[in-house]
């Protein structure tokens, strides 16, 4: 009921088109609702496009994600140049010990191919755990799957052959957590294939599935990608390492980022 912000625009012809940019204060934190308006002019009949009501998310503060990768590894690189690359996010990058100690103050832990066998990683992921911060792991060729198995993350990976393969993705239709748009809907099934481990996996029901493995165009009932609660946390899984090559695929078909920016921030 407010007006907050007013300019007036001098048109250049019947057809053309400008941009206006206002800056707004943050009254405060959560969702605040704007209507920007168009005033009629007389004689003008369709007045139903003159106004547009948008909502805007003020939060307090940056979502802290601390990403923590055995080692220099291009898939934490992307992951985190992505995630810089949106407002919302700070983040945090160890490549090796002392990863921190403190990790109150933080919205997300990603674990990048850890634990690892000189590394179990049991006291951090037990801290998280008390203090219910969300988990992310990708597993690739360093992850110590037995270690994995142990934490009660509700995964359960058995090698058959001690080997890996190469999946690409397979969108599962059910999947609800969140949507995805239908660009990325598109182009992630065609995305190149990540290095998974050749094994049998158990998901507890606490899990949805976002896409299985398809491998040489086969689908499988293998997740690659899954996100759901265990002991009461939120937690994800990517079964497999190769983002990077994600990121650059998208920049090669659009000359952007956008859609793995989109997955990143979902």
């Amino acid at each position: 009921g407010e007006r907050v912000a007013t300019q007036s625009v001098e048109s250049s012809g019947p057809s053309w088109f400008t941009s206006l940019t206002f800056t707004l204060p943050a009254s405060g934190k959560g969702l605040q609702y704007y209507t920007a308006v168009v005033e009629s002019l007389p004689g003008e009949q369709n007045k139903s496009n003159n106004s547009w009501t948008f909502v805007i998310n003020i939060l307090e503060n940056k979502q802290k994600i601390a990403i923590l990768s055995g080692g220099v590894h291009p898939d934490a690189g992307a992951l985190k140049n992505s995630l810089e690359q949106q407002s919302n996010y700070e983040v945090s990058l160890f490549t090796k010990e002392p990863y921190p100690a403190d990790l109150s103050e933080y919205n997300l832990i990603i674990l990048n191919q850890l634990p690892t066998i000189s590394n179990s990683m049991r006291q951090i992921v037990e801290e998280s755990r008390q203090q219910r911060i969300p988990l992310l792991v990708i597993i690739g060729a360093q992850t110590h799957l037995p270690q994995l198995n142990a934490m009660g993350l509700g995964i359960t990976i058995t090698p058959r052959a001690g080997s890996f393969e190469e999946a690409q993705m397979s969108r599962a239709d059910e999947y609800a957590s969140f949507t995805l748009s239908g660009e990325l809907k598109e182009i992630i099934t065609r995305y190149p294939p990540l290095k998974v481990p050749f094994a049998d996996y158990q998901l507890t029901g606490n899990f949805q599935i976002l896409g299985y493995q398809r491998i040489k165009n086969v689908v499988t009932t293998r997740p690659l990608m899954a996100t759901g609660t265990a002991e009461g946390r939120k937690t994800g899984f990517i079964f497999g390492e190769g983002l990077w090559r994600w990121r650059l695929y998208d920049y090669s078909m659009s000359g952007s980022h956008g859609q793995f920016n989109e997955l990143t921030d979902k």
